[in-house]
Order: structure tokens, then C-alpha cells, then sequence
């Protein structure tokens, strides 16, 4: 028969059989709910708790004190061997601060209350597949090896506050995993190489402020698939040092890199396929390494120019605002011409669609003229003179007020050479038209000559080349207008 609270089994079968003080003050303390703080410079003997002990405990070795609620706490104690929860439901909570253990915890599949592990070192932790119905705590703590949370059902937050996961390689997996609250890692929360997260689902966002991620040459966030939502915060200090990737996923929130720095020896930031509500992208200094947002569509993009990247990938990105909304044009092209693969329509007449949607029709008309001239770069050499002839007329049909300033130019020429170098009449026999130089001039650059004053009149002197300039002029003109025209109906 059971001896009462305290008693964890019959004779022989008792998990504390050869005890240390220690371990049993842990089990008195458990099955009242109080903490067991050992206190520093107890001896490697009494500062010693075996892990089968704590697992003994936490499956039901020991029997709570009427009404006490039994829990878990420890502080101060080094954790020998391997606490092994695999499996298991765990009922009470579990609160292990300033420990060391000398072997990774292993809580994978269990189902556990609240699991707070906090100021401790670990050389790793394994949580894969396991059901957390309150808070994971890892606040403080330094686990050198990886923290694995494959599939991990977590109810309640994540907090890694001051936490140091990692010493280069994998850090931190979470693919998989599930969270239904937020995760917090703040107040100088470092990584030394990779959180993966391919799959995850954080439903009530991410707050990174002020953290560090570190894996210089590899990724320091690698998410695909993943969906996040409620507010992504890598704001105030925020550091990664390393590549961001978040291809393929979906941000339906604010995602902010507000005062954050980015550097990578090659891409700093891939949102590449990502789908985002809003997008915060004003670090506090320039971007070092590049940015993709291939085929990315976002909702709201905010930037800031002193803080682009020299190599921005656009072909394929969409989106509905951009701010701040008074970025000259002349901005937002060269922000286009960052893409490192050269020329690409699409950006161009991606930015031209926005401006056409805000009513900004001339805005667009000089976005789709600076498409044209980087497409020139690609033309051969026909086609780059044919091509320049176009933009010195007439725009390429997006500033038609220049083909009226030729025209204007080229009749006030003739009519002052030919007001002061008449030409001859052809047949002095027949009948004289009446010549006037600005009619002259005009029969001569239209290319159909409707007045009859070229067929008439004969330019003399020096004046020949002119008139035969001003008649090629005019069919160059008339063919690039026609050819403008054409550009502009087309939306080419």
C-alpha cells in the first residue's frame, strides 16, 4: 500500500533507491511545487542530479502532497545523463534554471505542460514531433549542438530571450512546426549558423528585435513554404549576417527590417515567389549582398534609396504601393536597373502599371522611355541607330512634343535660306505659281508634296543640299512618327 505523499513505489522498485540528498530534497520539493535551488559551491556530489531521476518524477513516481500541485523546479543543479521524455505525457511543469546538463534532453513525441529551460547549457535539445500545451522557455540558456523542433506542436509562446543556440552549422530546425503563439527573441538573442524552417507555420508573428543571426557564407534564416502571420518584427538592431532566404513562402502580415542590418558575401535577402502583405525594408545602412524579389508579390513595399542593395532582382515582382509615394521617377528606374540579369521588360512596365493606376499617365509615359533606351543596350547595331533615331524625333512615341519641335526647327530654316536665296523658276514660259518660302519649305519636308511648289522651283546656289536634306528629313520624321505611334498603341 502506498506510504503517503513522498512514497514512489513498492519496496525494490523505488527510482530513488541509492539517492543523493540532493535527489531527494528534488522529490519533496516536486511533489509540493516549490523550487529546489542548489546553492553555489554545493560540490559536484551535492549539485549533482541524475536525469532518470527528473524523468522518474515527471511520469509519476511521485505522488503530490494534498493540495499542492506538483511541478518540477530546479535551479542550480548539473544534470547528469540523459533526460528522456520521448514518448511520454508529462502533466506537471517543468522549470530547470542555471543548470548544466551533460547530455541533450530529449522530449521528442511526448506531450509536456510547460517546458521553460532558462540560463542553462545544454548540448542540444530535441523537441521533434512533441505537443507543448503551454510555453517552450529557452530564455538565457547557451545549447552548443542543434535544437530540434521537427513538427513541434507548441500552444503557448516561444521565448528565446538572450538565448545562444548554435555554434555554427544547424542550429535551430523547426520545419514543420507549429505555432500558435508568438515567438520572442529578444534582448540579445544570438545564433551562430542555421534556423530552418521549411513548412513552419507561425501564427501570431516573429519578434527578433535586436537579435543576431550569424553563418557567414551559408543561409541564417532558411524558410520555404513556411507561413507567417500576425507581425514579423527583425527591427531595432536587428543582424544577419548571412543569407535570409524566404523563398516560396507567405508573410500575410507586416514583415519589418526597420534599423536592421543585412550582409552576406553574396545574396543578403531572397523573397523570391514570396507572397507579403507588407513589406518595411529600411535597414539601418546600405544592404550588403544582393536582393531577389523574383516573381515576389507584395502588397505595400516600403524603402529606402540610401539603402539599396547595388544589385536588386525585380523581373517578375509585383505590387500594389509603393512609399514613400514622392520618390522621384528618375528613382524607381534606377532602382529597376539594379537587376543584375540586364534588361527586363516586365519591372519596367510593372512600375509604369502603378503609376497609370495613381492617374499618373506622364509618370509612366517617362518609365516606358527609360525601358526603351535600356532596351536599346540589348539591339544590334541596325537596330541601336534605328532606335536612337526614334528617341531623338519623336520619344519612341512618348514625347510627341519633339517631332513639333523638329518640324518647327526645319521650317524656320528654310524659310529664312530660301527668303534670302529664292529658288529659280523650272519653266519661265509657263504659268508662274506664286512662290512663298514657308509654303516652299513645307512642300519639301512633306513627303507628298501636295502644294506643287517643288515641282515648280528649283533651289539654286547651295541652297540644293538643303532642300534635299529637309525632304529626307521629312520622310525620316514621318516614318518615325507613324512608327512612335504605333509604339504608343501597341503599349510596347
Amino acid at each position: 500500500m502506498p506510504r503517503g505523499p513522498g512514497w514512489w513505489g513498492r519496496s525494490g522498485s523505488d527510482p530513488l533507491a541509492g539517492a543523493t540528498a540532493t535527489e531527494r530534497a528534488l522529490a519533496r520539493a516536486y511533489a509540493r511545487g516549490e523550487w529546489l535551488e542548489v546553492p553555489p559551491g554545493a560540490g559536484l556530489i551535492r549539485s549533482s542530479v541524475r536525469a532518470e531521476v527528473v524523468t522518474a518524477l515527471l511520469v509519476g513516481a511521485a505522488q503530490p502532497e494534498p493540495g499542492k500541485i506538483p511541478a518540477l523546479r530546479l535551479r542550480g543543479a548539473r544534470i547528469t545523463g540523459t533526460l528522456e521524455l520521448s514518448g511520454g505525457t508529462v502533466t506537471a511543469e517543468i522549470a530547470i534554471d542555471r543548470c548544466v546538463f551533460e547530455q541533450a534532453p530529449r522530449v521528442v513525441g511526448a506531450t509536456v505542460r510547460t517546458l521553460a529551460i532558462t540560463a542553462s547549457t545544454l548540448p542540444g535539445l530535441d523537441c521533434s514531433w512533441s505537443s507543448v500545451d503551454g510555453h517552450l522557455v529557452l530564455s538565457g540558456s547557451s545549447i552548443r549542438g542543434t535544437t530540434w523542433m521537427l513538427g513541434t506542436r507548441l500552444a503557448g509562446e516561444m521565448i528565446t530571450n538572450s538565448a545562444q543556440l548554435g555554434a555554427g552549422g544547424l542550429a535551430l530546425n523547426m520545419s514543420g512546426a507549429t505555432l500558435n503563439h508568438s515567438w520572442f527573441g529578444r534582448d540579445g538573442f544570438r545564433v551562430s549558423g542555421e534556423i530552418k524552417a521549411h513548412g513552419a507555420r507561425f501564427h501570431a508573428g516573429m519578434f527578433l528585435e535586436g537579435a543576431e543571426l550569424s553563418h557567414p557564407g551559408g543561409q541564417t534564416f532558411r524558410a520555404e513554404h513556411a507561413l507567417i502571420e500576425g507581425q514579423m518584427e527583425w527591427t531595432n538592431g536587428f543582424r544577419s549576417h548571412g543569407t535570409v532566404w524566404l523563398r516560396d513562402s507567405t508573410i500575410a502580415c507586416t514583415f519589418s527590417l526597420h534599423e536592421a542590418t543585412l550582409q552576406a558575401g553574396d545574396l543578403a535577402l531572397n523573397l523570391a515567389r514570396t507572397e507579403i502583405h507588407e513589406l518595411v525594408l529600411t535597414p539601418g545602412r546600405a544592404i550588403e549582398g544582393d536582393v531577389s524579389f523574383a516573381n515576389a508579390t507584395i502588397r505595400v513595399l516600403t524603402d529606402d534609396p540610401a539603402t539599396w542593395p547595388l544589385q536588386v532582382r525585380t523581373d517578375g515582382l509585383t505590387y500594389q504601393t509603393l512609399r514613400p509615394a514622392n520618390l522621384p521617377v528618375a528613382r524607381r528606374v534606377d532602382w529597376i536597373r539594379r537587376h543584375p540579369g540586364g534588361y527586363q521588360a516586365q519591372p519596367y512596365e510593372q512600375l509604369a502599371d502603378y503609376y497609370r493606376r495613381l492617374g499618373h499617365d506622364d509618370l509612366a509615359r517617362r518609365v516606358l522611355l527609360a525601358k526603351q533606351r535600356a532596351r536599346r543596350r540589348t539591339l544590334r547595331v541596325p537596330g541601336r541607330a534605328w532606335s536612337v533615331l526614334l528617341d531623338w524625333t519623336v520619344g519612341y512615341g512618348y514625347r510627341p512634343w519633339l517631332s513639333t519641335a523638329w518640324l518647327l526647327a526645319l521650317v524656320t530654316a528654310g524659310t529664312v535660306t530660301f527668303s534670302l536665296v529664292p529658288p529659280q523658276l523650272l519653266n519661265p514660259t509657263g504659268v508662274r505659281p506664286y512662290f512663298h518660302p514657308l509654303i516652299y519649305t513645307i512642300d519639301l519636308i512633306n513627303p507628298l508634296g501636295s502644294f506643287g511648289m517643288r515641282a515648280a522651283y528649283s533651289p539654286a546656289g547651295w541652297t540644293p543640299w538643303l532642300a534635299y536634306g529637309l525632304i529626307v528629313t521629312g520622310w525620316i520624321l514621318a516614318t518615325a512618327v507613324i512608327a512612335g505611334a504605333a509604339r504608343v498603341l501597341k503599349r510596347t
